[in-house]
């Protein structure tokens, strides 16, 4: 018989990710972080179901793959994949997950189980997800980490057997290689350089066949595109609206401030969520490429004779990122210009 779960306490904070199509809501306090997925080093002795490790700023982590833990069939990895880092017993462990999607505080005096929590006799089928609950029009499978983590998982594999490993991603292309060795390579540096400088986080991305990037701190995250409602009378760099697990997106197309080619977005493109105060807005991209951390030695400036007026503001300056040039987008200056600001008087 289905019946809702006794939980305490009655709404626990969780982060909300997707896999593939089923989305899952773990504990948010055992959350240490999330990290695009990086190379993977392969160690011996783990249960077929941990994947390979990564160096996290001098900490071994030992990663998951949540299909094969389940008991699913694995599905292939893609660059856009996150690890979620979770504290358990004292230790970090990764699980590889398809998108991040949000924090909510669940009710779990809410949630629905068709199943015992955890197996109660020896020998008996241990089950990873306590129940279901409903997330607005979703129905999200709230994860037992207690009983996923427990087991074989947390031995500590040794640095140098690890760093030799071949890579868990044979599938890749050269260039999808050379991005997950530098986000291995970002991951192993500690939070800062040898100089005490700051490392900047930036959301790197293509867009009409060139790349930018923007200070992570200006976004919240990142999305799938979807069916876009196009807005009557608005000028051309408004997108319309686009429907975002119940709220309402407003897309900004920056292509008409950059001077690049306008053409329609195609179902393959993904949208910059902005953390800006106020509506909810978004910039349709071509790729979200990667996730890089630099210090500000790691930017050169852009010279001004190759630079307009308009971007002399939003322009912060440019790096090299696997052998491509990327130019870093101020966005506040750049959506505060007159030009794409839309007014409510004809």
């Amino acid at each position: 018989m289905v019946k809702p779960l006794q939980a305490s306490p009655a709404e626990l904070p969780c982060l909300i990710f997707a896999l593939h199509e089923t989305i899952f809501a773990i504990d948010a306090r055992v959350v240490l972080e999330t990290v695009w997925l990086p190379d993977l080093a392969q160690v011996a002795e783990m249960p077929p179901y941990v994947i390979g490790v990564f160096d996290l700023r001098g900490e071994i982590v030992p990663v998951i793959d949540l299909d094969l833990r389940l008991g699913r069939e694995p599905w292939p990895y893609q660059l856009s994949h996150c690890i979620i880092v979770l504290e358990f017993e004292g230790r970090p462990t990764g699980i590889v997950v398809s998108e991040i999607r949000d924090m909510q505080d669940l009710d779990m005096g809410g949630v629905i189980s068709s199943h015992a929590r955890k197996a109660s006799r020896k020998g008996e089928p241990v089950h990873f997800v306590i129940g279901d609950v409903h997330l607005g029009d979703d129905i999200v499978s709230v994860i037992d980490h207690t009983a996923l983590l427990d087991g074989e998982t947390h031995g500590k594999p040794n640095a140098r057997v690890a760093k030799s490993a071949p890579s868990f991603f044979p599938a890749a292309t050269v260039e999808e290689k050379a991005v997950l060795r530098r986000r291995t390579h970002d991951l192993a540096q500690p939070l800062s350089s040898e100089e005490g400088t700051k490392r900047i986080g930036l959301a790197v991305f293509e867009l009409s066949g060139e790349r930018f990037a923007v200070d992570l701190q200006t976004i919240s995250g990142f999305a799938e595109m979807g069916p876009v409602t196009p807005i009557p009378c608005c000028p051309a760099h408004i997108g319309g609206f686009m429907n975002l697990r119940g709220e309402l997106l407003t897309l900004i197309d920056i292509r008409v401030i950059l001077s690049l080619p306008i053409g329609a977005f195609s179902p393959m493109s993904k949208i910059v969520i902005l953390r800006e105060g106020g509506a909810p807005t978004g910039i349709p991209v071509d790729d979200i490429i990667d996730l890089v951390y630099i210090s500000s030695t790691d930017m050169v400036e852009t010279p001004s004779a190759l630079r307009t007026l308009d971007e002399e503001e939003y322009v912060k300056g440019a790096l090299s990122v696997d052998g491509h040039a990327v130019e870093i987008l101020d966005l506040p200056h750049l959506l505060s210009l007159q030009s794409l600001i839309v007014n409510s008087v004809p």
